[in-house]
């Protein structure tokens, strides 16, 4: 992930950490995330001081960053160790699964 320049600051296991072991504040950081299947990419915007990922509330955790995308209907979980997303949208026929892969903004 792209981070702000902080003071005593560290990247562990996909956590922004201060040096004193209190989460640091971090900028609004994008990622970019990618289908295997069909090579589409696109950016994604994690604001975690406001709790939000382009711009939908996010429920964060050490370990997951889960969403929904109350405009396109999409429910989205990324794995923050891996970058492993996995998006779930539902329809009359039961729904689909898209598996992608997350990584740093370039």
């Amino acid at each position: 992930m792209r981070v702000s320049t902080l003071p005593n600051a560290v990247i562990a296991g996909g956590l922004l950490i201060a040096a004193n072991g209190q989460p640091a504040r971090a900028a609004p950081t994008t990622i970019t995330c990618t289908n295997p299947g069909s090579a589409a990419a696109w950016e994604v915007r994690l604001d975690f001081d406001r709790g939000e990922v382009d711009g939908f509330p996010a429920r964060i955790t050490d370990r997951w960053i889960s969403w929904h995308d109350t405009l396109n209907g999409g429910y989205y979980d990324l794995d923050r160790a891996s970058g492993a997303l996995t998006v779930r949208f539902a329809s009359s026929t039961g729904g689909y699964f898209l598996h992608d892969t997350c990584q740093p903004a370039r």
